[in-house]
């Protein structure tokens, strides 16, 4: 897992062009705890914007993002929603 200096990194941000990071994660659990380390770092009004195929693990960082930012409830794919017949 990268460490947070690796992912945080860098100086001069221009507050009016949004960042964008490239993570790599090489199992779920690595990619939860991504998560967890990144509501460290979000702010009311940020915008996190996921891309990736089904099952590439956009659920998996969410649900350690909530778990970081102390949410209990369950976190569910609308993906799976759409296609659970």
């Amino acid at each position: 897992m990268l460490p947070m200096d690796d992912v945080v990194g860098g100086s001069g941000h221009d507050a009016r062009k949004p960042e964008t990071w490239d993570l790599v994660s090489q199992a779920p659990e690595e990619t939860a705890a991504l998560g967890a380390l990144l509501a460290a770092l979000v702010r009311p009004g940020d915008v996190i914007a996921l891309l990736g195929d089904l099952g590439a693990g956009k659920t998996t960082l969410v649900q350690g993002l909530a778990r970081g930012l102390g949410i209990t409830q369950p976190v569910t794919s609308p993906t799976f929603i759409l296609m659970n017949e």
